[in-house]
């Protein structure tokens, strides 16, 4: 989803869409949201993977044998 809107936002850019300096801009904050936005949900993803993995350590997998 979010390579869509990257590439809409764009195509947005780059066309004669857009005839205002305000709306360039606001194209180029949807661009910088998307971009936090997805190295945020990169960066939990990573987080929750290296819990998951520590607590596994730990504990055991789950289903081990008993």
């Amino acid at each position: 989803m979010a390579v869509i809107l990257i590439i809409y936002n764009g195509l947005l850019m780059v066309t004669n869409a857009l005839h205002k300096e305000g709306d360039i801009a606001k194209v180029k904050k949807r661009l910088i949201n998307i971009t936090i936005g997805v190295l945020l949900l990169t960066g939990f993803y990573a987080i929750i993977r290296i819990v998951v993995g520590l607590i596994n350590s730990v504990f055991g997998t789950a289903g081990g044998s008993s």
